[in-house]
């Protein structure tokens, strides 16, 4: 009886690695026999590149072909960022606002650190929670078109970029005075 059971233990066994074998592709011999099959592919096609020579110069015309099919200048080419449209207030406290910071920091180091963190966060903090709130509620409004709202955060994120050049040169100014 114990033989039985081993016998179909083992029967079963193989009938699985069958099935998986059938139903995800896999190629046991591949598998279970060449274990280094990336590395022999890698070095036949080393060998290969070797033996064809010199392959760069192919590859600097199809480079340019592409570039005259699609220039990079074209403003349909645009690149977007899509977490700014996702959620563009998180965009705005996560990211904007840090570089932000960092810029002010950097342009404003004659200052001292009291008069810096308090320009930052009570006078700057002023100026943009009311347009950082506009950033909110774009989001949470459904009936406005997708790019509709994208017109709407681009418009409200360079007032706000405005505003802190505006708040950066006043810093700049009352630093000089003082």
């Amino acid at each position: 009886m114990k033989t039985l059971t081993l016998y179909l233990k083992i029967t079963t066994f193989l009938l699985f690695i069958w099935i998986y074998q059938c139903f995800f592709k896999c190629d046991p011999y591949k598998s279970l026999i060449d274990k280094n099959t990336l590395k022999t592919k890698n070095e036949l096609k080393y060998e290969r590149v070797l033996t064809e020579g010199n392959i760069s110069g192919k590859e600097q015309t199809y480079a340019k072909e592409c570039i005259e099919e699609s220039p990079l200048d074209d403003k349909k080419n645009k690149w977007e960022n899509p977490n700014l449209y996702k959620d563009p207030y998180k965009y705005w406290y996560s990211v904007i606002t840090t570089k932000l910071w960092e810029r002010f920091d950097k342009e404003t180091s004659g200052m001292s650190p009291n008069s810096k963190n308090r320009k930052w966060n009570v006078e700057w903090h002023k100026i943009s929670t009311e347009k950082a709130k506009e950033l909110y509620f774009v989001n949470l409004r459904r009936y406005i078109p997708y790019e509709e709202k994208k017109k709407i955060i681009d418009s409200v994120i360079e007032e706000l970029d405005s505003k802190f050049e505006t708040f950066l040169c006043e810093c700049k100014k009352g630093d000089r005075k003082q």
